[in-house]
């Protein structure tokens, strides 16, 4: 009597050909990159570039982001030490707010270059601007994060840390409370989808609102705003910056790399995945986007969840592509030796030589 094989029996185990995440990583290796950099064609980069924005905004859901007039109200002003913090509340979308931090060099003689910095996962945006989650002083530049918002300021920028959504106020607090223990980021990304709007769109549209804010301020060069995130944050101000031509620059932190080596190969928060992205293009050619601005990464060479490898040969196809556009030495990558977190070591000198270009 032939022995039953254990397919036909059990539920709990199977062959690796029953394993649908396997087969979707296979068809993300096959599938072709429709909008790669054009290499071999560099005639087609101005017209790359036009079809791959409009095709990154549509996956992204930019069409269905209906802006409103700026309309910041002050919260608070603060002094801090070496710095200056202020608190405004901003609508970016049709009756969605969020709050918004400026923090300004404790002394100014004019108007410096803006930063819109984008906090990566956390629980809260304080974690950006020297507060604990509860709203009492803490210990400076803690954190894998190291209030990089405050390191700005010193450094000698206006620095604007708005907090994000699903994270810190902006959590759906009812819906956790009736599902404790599902993550923040995993209904309003599925209902996001349902629209036709996507969680990394959202953030790189409100990114781009605060963006507009800092171009309001008077202490504010307003030719000269950058944007920079880390880890997730990466992610909002690499798109930020590659839909809007108005930021000077963009700076990643523990997050450039390629798709398929990092959100692709390992678990990663729903918050970086963009419907249809896939097949449309990789990193570094979302990244040529940001062209002819200026393009710097930082990662850590025990960096897991961006292998740096990787980091690596998705960077040298940046800089190729930075070259043919005439603008190679507006791309820069640190690899510094550590996990993930922000650094800066070299990002804030490279940022004001260029910023001031």
């Amino acid at each position: 009597m032939r022995t039953t094989p254990v397919i036909a029996r059990r539920g709990d185990a199977a062959p690796q050909s029953y394993d649908p995440l396997q087969w979707l990583k296979r068809e993300y290796d096959g599938a072709e990159r429709a909008l790669a950099f054009p290499f071999e064609q560099p005639k087609a980069i101005p017209s790359w570039r036009r079809r791959l924005r409009k095709e990154l905004g549509d996956a992204l859901g930019f069409p269905l982001y209906r802006p409103v007039p700026l309309a910041p109200k002050l919260l608070s002003t603060e002094p801090g030490n070496g710095f200056v913090r202020r608190c405004y509340e901003l609508e970016t979308l049709p009756g969605l707010k969020t709050v918004v931090f400026v923090i300004l060099p404790a002394e100014m003689t004019g108007p410096v270059p803006g930063l819109v910095c984008c906090s990566g996962h956390t629980s809260s945006v304080n974690e950006l601007v020297g507060l604990a989650c509860d709203g009492s002083d803490r210990e400076l530049f803690t954190g894998y994060q190291h209030d990089f918002a405050l390191q700005a300021a010193r450094e000698g920028f206006v620095a604007a840390a708005h907090e994000q959504i699903a994270w810190g106020r902006r959590q759906a607090f009812r819906h956790l409370q009736k599902t404790p223990g599902v993550h923040g980021c995993w209904q309003i990304a599925m209902d996001a989808i349902q629209l036709g709007m996507s969680l990394p769109g959202l953030r790189a549209f409100e990114a781009i609102r605060v963006g507009d804010l800092l171009r309001t301020l008077p202490e504010v060069i307003t030719r000269r705003i950058a944007v920079a995130g880390i880890s997730s944050g990466g992610n909002v101000c690499l798109f930020a910056g590659a839909m809007d031509k108005r930021f000077s620059a963009v700076v990643t932190s523990g997050y450039f790399c390629t798709f398929r080596d990092s959100i692709v190969a390992q678990h990663h928060c729903m918050d970086h995945y963009v419907p249809g992205l896939g097949r449309i293009a990789e990193m570094c050619d979302v990244a040529a986007l940001v062209a002819p601005n200026t393009f710097m990464s930082e990662t850590g060479t025990e960096d897991g969840g961006f292998p740096v490898q990787a980091v690596r040969q998705s960077f040298a196809d940046l800089k190729r592509a930075y070259e043919m556009m005439g603008v190679g030495d507006r791309c820069n990558l640190h690899v510094f030796r550590g996990d993930h977190h922000w650094e800066g070591v070299r990002v804030w000198p490279w940022l004001r030589k260029m910023m001031a270009a």
